[in-house]
């Protein structure tokens, strides 16, 4: 991990920047050595693959090609291997003396998020439908407290200001929902030339459906849930899903709030005092559809 992020990607003002650089862009930022922080990183990286591999298995999506001749089984060994990897990584924290305080700090909350992520997951898992309120209480649980995990984690390995850490929590929050969001807003309005159809399974829990499930009313919610249904097995009733939500503002709605937590998310950066040259990496970070 430390040989695939030379200094230079630290310091870069490139907006692709692996998602995996928050940790130590964010140690960067309150005056400490990036560096420092890339066993973070590796770690949130790994725990961010694995957990995406148990996503996959439990949602019962389509498997990714490096595991769809081995089976789910073998997928879930991968994961239980990577989170093991990854508390490795966090216990190479404790080499310096200097962080030892910061290290037990930030094993215990790594493994507190995770299983708060965990009971995020499940909500997901056991709810065949969800409305707004749910909506925001597993994105909350899951994206935004990940990204949360992120910047905290590496700004506390040399910070104990507490109002300081609060703004990069709140950072990485409004970063993960923002991105969240942003990845909702693409299963209504997909980019130009893809005619890939979002899952059934996906689209019942996405931020559309729930908005639909809570401001619809109730002719239109049983008519949306019966094209859902059937598009199990018919696409043709995934598009009738799809125009009807197109066609109900919601996209409207969802660039509203992806504004909001764009905002948020800079408000808490300029809270947080980042010094430079990681306050325009941060920044460069938050998507801007403004831009294109």
């Amino acid at each position: 991990m430390r040989q695939s992020l030379p200094q230079y990607l630290i310091h870069s003002h490139n907006p692709q920047l692996h998602w995996s650089l928050l940790p130590a862009l964010c140690c960067g930022a309150v005056g400490g050595d990036a560096e420092d922080a890339l066993d973070i990183s590796a770690a949130w990286l790994l725990f961010y693959v694995a957990a995406h591999i148990f996503d996959n298995v439990e949602d019962l999506d389509e498997p990714e090609a490096w595991y769809a001749d081995i089976g789910p089984g073998a997928a879930i060994n991968a994961g239980c291997g990577l989170f093991f990897t990854a508390s490795l990584a966090l216990n190479d924290l404790y080499q310096k003396p200097e962080y030892h305080d910061a290290a037990g700090e930030i094993n215990r909350v790594f493994q507190l998020q995770m299983m708060a992520m965990s009971s995020g997951q499940h909500l997901d898992l056991i709810l065949p439908q969800i409305n707004l309120d749910a909506y925001w209480e597993i994105a909350e649980g899951k994206s935004g407290a990940f990204f949360e995990l992120a910047c905290w984690a590496g700004a506390r390995l040399v910070s104990e200001d507490n109002q300081q850490l609060n703004s990069y929590k709140q950072y990485g929050k409004h970063l993960g929902l923002l991105l969240q969001l942003m990845d909702d807003l693409r299963d209504i309005r997909p980019p130009a030339g893809e005619n890939t159809l979002p899952e059934p399974d996906k689209l019942s829990h996405s931020f559309a459906m729930a908005y639909a499930m809570t401001v619809f009313p109730e002719a239109k919610r049983v008519q949306l849930l019966d094209l859902l249904a059937r598009s199990t097995q018919n696409s043709q009733a995934t598009h009738q899903v799809l125009e009807i939500l197109q066609t109900s503002g919601i996209d409207l709605y969802l660039l509203t709030e992806i504004e909001k937590h764009r905002r948020l998310a800079l408000q808490a950066l300029e809270n947080a005092h980042p010094v430079i040259p990681y306050q325009e990496t941060l920044l460069n970070m938050l998507p801007d559809l403004r831009s294109k």
